[in-house]
């Protein structure tokens, strides 16, 4: 009987240990993921940073197109 309850908690002793090493690797695994996540969405807010403002410029640049094209023409038409 007292060998049935010391293989019992050996068994259990040794399953508390598996699954404590388990956690330690998934919350290693789990902070590495955050730590990248994080780095992620600071650079796609740097990246929509820099495609907002290319859209400005090329909507500046269109706007001063559309301005340069409404100027009338001067001619020349004199007759002489």
């Amino acid at each position: 009987m007292l060998v049935i309850l010391g293989a019992v908690a050996a068994g259990a002793i040794m399953l508390f240990l598996i699954n404590l090493i388990k956690q330690i690797g998934i919350n290693r695994e789990r902070k590495e993921l955050t730590r990248q996540n994080t780095r992620l969405m600071k650079e796609k807010e740097e990246l929509e940073k820099l495609l907002a403002d290319k859209d400005n410029i090329i909507e500046e640049k269109e706007q001063a197109l559309q301005e340069k094209n409404q100027q009338p023409i001067e001619t020349n038409d004199d007759p002489a």
